[in-house]
């Protein structure tokens, strides 16, 4: 009876510790989406591009490299809202912007062909490619944006 008794406790208590870590690594993922959404909205990207290349990275992720047709990017929001970050270590949609170029990293650019136009909106939260004037696929821009972030338990704040 007693052994009995002893494998309840220890199950028991196990089955506590597994709740306690899948609540608490929902809530990290939780709150790592919400600054996602708070900084693509936050960086109030209003502006439209041309694709002049792409480098796939894999069979979905690409490096496309983009002409400014409308519109001005400002990439110096991303830097100045970077240490206000939380969750994160880091985010950015725009890894170098020289002059009217930049370039910057989609999830579905094997979608993308060069020559086609995308508009960024951080008011709508999308990223929208067009080819011949239709439209070919939308994402998230939150979604979109490249980053990393330590787990809670090697944080520094």
């Amino acid at each position: 009876m007693t052994m009995r008794r002893t494998i309840v406790i220890v199950g028991g208590i196990a089955l506590v510790c597994i709740l306690l870590v899948a609540r608490l690594l929902f809530r990290q993922n939780s709150g790592m989406t919400t600054e996602r959404e708070w900084f693509a909205k936050s960086l109030r990207y209003e502006f439209s591009a041309r694709v002049d290349s792409i480098k796939m990275f894999n069979q979905h992720t690409g490096k496309l490299w983009c002409r400014v047709t409308a519109g001005h990017p400002q990439t110096h929001r991303e830097d100045s809202l970077k240490t206000l970050f939380e969750q994160h270590d880091m985010l950015y949609l725009v890894f170098h912007q020289a002059a009217d170029s930049i370039i910057f990293i989609v999830p579905n650019g094997n979608e993308v062909m060069k020559g086609d136009s995308v508009r960024i909106s951080s008011q709508h939260n999308t990223l929208e490619f067009f080819r011949a004037g239709q439209a070919e696929a939308t994402i998230s821009l939150s979604d979109a944006l490249t980053g990393y972030s330590r787990p809670f338990f090697m944080k520094e704040k």
